[in-house]
């Protein structure tokens, strides 16, 4: 050993720290590299349920006498909610349930001539078709044409409405899920 006020060491000594040293890098690359691997792993198991928590998923909606399966993309409006009425507001349409006033005599033959005359529907066809009672129709408004598809449900003398709408654009290619929607009603 060269003892120069011991700035100098012998070979050995050096090999040696170097050799600590070394071992104290890899671990810090170790330790860093595990640290990423969970981080990139929370992030994508946190992509992956916030994903399964925006899935489409089947829900149930109803007023009194009447529910009907859509899905939880649908919103309800709380101020239009009562038992006989409610407002759902969806991705791609709205959808009305409601009970048709008794005092308004509507039944289900005199139902489309009936919101035809008060609401100003145009192009207005009946159908009855994989046991749905219904009928199609345009309305103007706010600058845009709506269209709507217009289910009718007969039970206990009353006339339960399920009217879904949509712009006019997108109706045709969106009528057979509607179509299927109300498929999904149960009536009370």
């Amino acid at each position: 050993m060269n003892n120069n006020d011991g700035k100098e060491m012998d070979y050995n000594e050096k090999v040696d720290m170097d050799g600590r040293l070394n071992e104290k890098k890899e671990k810090h690359i170790e330790t860093r590299f595990i640290i990423l691997i969970v981080a990139v792993a929370s992030l994508i198991v946190a992509a992956l349920a916030a994903g399964i928590l925006n899935m489409e998923r089947p829900k149930t909606y109803g007023i009194e006498g009447l529910s009907i399966t859509l899905t939880n993309k649908f919103d309800i409006e709380d101020e239009t909610h009562t038992d006989y009425y409610v407002f759902l507001g969806g991705e791609f349409c709205s959808c009305e349930l409601f009970i048709t006033d008794p005092q308004d005599a509507v039944t289900m033959d005199g139902a489309k001539d009936f919101y035809s005359d008060h609401f100003k529907l145009r192009d207005v066809k009946s159908y009855n078709t994989e046991g749905l009672s219904y009928f199609t129709c345009k309305e103007d408004a706010d600058d845009c044409v709506y269209s709507s598809a217009v289910f009718l449900f007969e039970n206990k003398n009353l006339v339960y409405v399920v009217w879904f709408t949509t712009l006019e654009e997108g109706f045709e290619d969106n009528l057979p899920q509607l179509r299927e929607w109300a498929k999904t009603v149960v009536l009370e």
